[in-house]
């Protein structure tokens, strides 16, 4: 019965449907778990796709610019570290903790566009650093895309950015264009 209960927690959050069927076969002791993971990871890929379309649309003036907002976060409770958050507007937040950081400045149409432009080009929608578990002292990084009522999150190990070289472009290239 827990390891009923364990799987149908993710249900109430709407991650992913099961049926009568594979609640019996749980019940029964059967294995399920690599159903639910295909469930699940799908509803991610078919997210992670409309996120790619949705900033195409965004890039051929399809897509109000309000619909758009691009997070970069490596806060950590810990180490401190960075957030810059660019809309579709050209609207720059940002926040710091034990790192320095430039004035922020708003950006233009063309400039977000640039921003969308590399986010096309790599691909940000598509994790591609495998989930494992932390080594110790170790962070993540995340880039968060929210586009036309789509989302999608990708990560990588922060120590790994610079060898990875995709969230690292991203982060630099959002900081060049939203600071002073």
């Amino acid at each position: 019965m827990k390891k009923l209960m364990s799987s149908l927690i993710p249900l109430t959050f709407g991650l992913a449907i099961i049926s009568c069927a594979q609640i019996d076969d749980l019940l029964n002791g059967e294995q399920y778990e690599d159903s639910v993971q295909q469930s699940v990871t799908s509803e991610v890929e078919n997210e992670s796709e409309s996120v790619a379309s949705t900033l195409s649309a965004y890039q051929e003036g399809q897509l109000e610019p309000g619909e758009l907002v691009i997070t970069y976060s490596d806060l950590h409770a810990f180490h401190g570290g960075f957030e810059l958050i660019i809309d579709g507007l050209g609207n720059v937040q940002q926040q710091a903790i034990r790192e320095e950081v430039q004035e922020p400045k708003n950006l233009s149409p063309e400039e977000v566009k640039e921003i969308v432009s590399l986010l096309i080009e790599l691909e940000a929608w598509k994790q591609i650093v495998p989930e494992r578990e932390p080594l110790p002292d170790e962070s993540r990084a995340i880039l968060w895309i929210e586009a036309g009522g789509s989302s999608s999150q990708i990560w990588e190990w922060y120590n790994d950015m610079v060898g990875n070289d995709r969230l690292i472009r991203i982060r630099e290239r959002m900081k060049e264009l939203a600071w002073k």
